[in-house]
């Protein structure tokens, strides 16, 4: 449990880094370029936004993976929704950042500058992974913890 407490630990600082790399370039878009919705600007609006929530879906369920905690504590949806939708779109940013390099430019024209950023989109990537299976394995683990406690309950009825 301790090896996922600190998984879930690094998730969240990487989740923090990115929305707040998202959120930092919609501020300057907004005050600092004139925001419209072309250019694919409603993306970023919508990376900034489910980042933050993101961030609060992971604040409020590290207390989840302590040893001694009970795993049936009560299910924001919104905020499941709204993580899983953050993990989806940084998997298609990062997919569709590739794509745009590789098939629709130029081979020969690809240099060190956009090797740097097919770098910096390889955690983006992995970010978008290890957060959508993370929520899966959560609650996963919060289903079986409530039938087992359920049983727990039923087999306790005849020992009062």
């Amino acid at each position: 449990m301790k090896l996922k407490r600190i998984f879930k630990i690094t998730l969240l600082i990487f989740c923090i880094l990115i929305a707040g790399l998202f959120n930092f370039a919609l501020f300057y878009f907004v005050f600092g370029g004139g925001f419209n919705f072309k250019n694919r600007q409603f993306l970023l609006a919508a990376i900034a936004f489910t980042g933050i929530s993101s961030v609060i879906y992971h604040i409020k369920t590290l207390p989840m993976y302590k040893p001694k905690t009970k795993k049936t504590a009560e299910i924001n949806y919104v905020l499941w929704i709204l993580n899983g939708l953050f993990a989806l779109t940084l998997i298609y940013i990062a997919l569709r950042f590739w794509y745009e390099m590789f098939y629709k430019l130029n081979r020969k024209s690809i240099n060190d500058d956009y090797l740097a950023m097919l770098l910096f989109f390889i955690p983006i990537f992995l970010t978008g992974i290890f957060t959508f299976i993370e929520e899966r394995v959560l609650y996963n683990m919060i289903i079986a913890s409530k039938k087992h406690s359920h049983f727990d309950e039923i087999n306790q009825i005849g020992t009062k």
